[in-house]
């Protein structure tokens, strides 16, 4: 996550359990933020949850590392942003007296191509503002301070894991 020379190993970073963990969560946390929006017009960014629910699921699987864990995360919570884009659109072709005129098709083709546009474009600006210009990401940050944390075990791992537990029965 945090590399000085700014180039770190692909091995162990993209792996297969890794999509696949990703890919599921990516599902569910999709379908939460879609009803999130819908419900209340509004979208809260899972990236925190993605992080530890990646990393929890990558240590019941056996060993993993923390840039496992950024990748996993990364692909669980890129479904958030997707669903925001729908729940705010398709309702608004619907008021507008459209759904008649377009079909899940095209609104499939719409919401593929605008994932990605978001993502070559991110791939466009990422050296300017994340390399280069260095700026803050709080919530990044805060994600990767999470994942860190779990790394180091002992009662911080425990109440960490532990807090999601609880908050997840309740």
């Amino acid at each position: 996550m945090n590399n000085p020379s700014n180039r770190t190993s692909m091995r162990g970073q993209l792996t297969l359990r890794g999509v696949v963990i990703g890919v599921l969560g990516c599902v569910i946390i999709t379908a939460s933020s879609a009803y999130t929006a819908l419900k209340m017009g509004a979208l809260p960014w899972p990236i925190i949850f993605a992080a530890v629910i990646s990393l929890f699921f990558l240590k019941l699987m056996g060993n993993a590392s923390l840039n496992e864990a950024n990748v996993t995360h990364t692909i669980m919570s890129a479904g958030a942003m997707v669903a925001g884009g729908l729940a705010f659109t398709i309702p608004g072709a619907w008021m507008l007296g459209y759904a008649d005129q377009i079909s899940w098709l095209d609104m499939f083709i719409v919401a593929l191509a605008g994932t990605i546009l978001g993502l070559l474009a991110t791939a466009l600006i990422h050296r300017h503002f994340i390399v280069d210009a260095a700026l803050e990401f709080p919530t990044g940050n805060a994600a990767a301070q999470t994942l860190r944390a779990t790394e180091a075990g002992g009662k911080t791992g425990k109440q960490l894991f532990g807090s999601m537990a609880i908050a997840g029965i309740y």
